[in-house]
């Protein structure tokens, strides 16, 4: 059985945010060309803490529930999950 080829990284699906250290992670600079079959955001580990990929988010999953976070974040900043009111 061939494997689908993951869709390309556009700019909705760039931004990644790690559970461990709740910081952005852009995907262009982190992607695995070699592995096909998972969305793209499930090959990345986390560059900052070294979070494995079940603990990659996708950007827009943050979003659902902060809607105060930019669309576009900004790479390597502190998002938390549950920021201070």
């Amino acid at each position: 059985m061939a494997m689908k080829e993951c869709p390309q990284i556009t700019e909705r699906t760039r931004w990644a945010w790690c559970l461990h250290c709740e910081t952005v992670i852009d995907l262009r600079e982190t992607r695995n060309n070699t592995d096909r079959a998972l969305p793209v955001w499930a090959y990345k580990k986390c560059p900052r803490c070294g979070a494995g990929p079940a603990d990659v988010m996708p950007w827009a999953w943050v979003r659902e529930n902060n809607q105060q976070y930019p669309n576009t974040p900004q790479k390597g900043k502190y998002y938390p999950l549950y920021p201070e009111k």
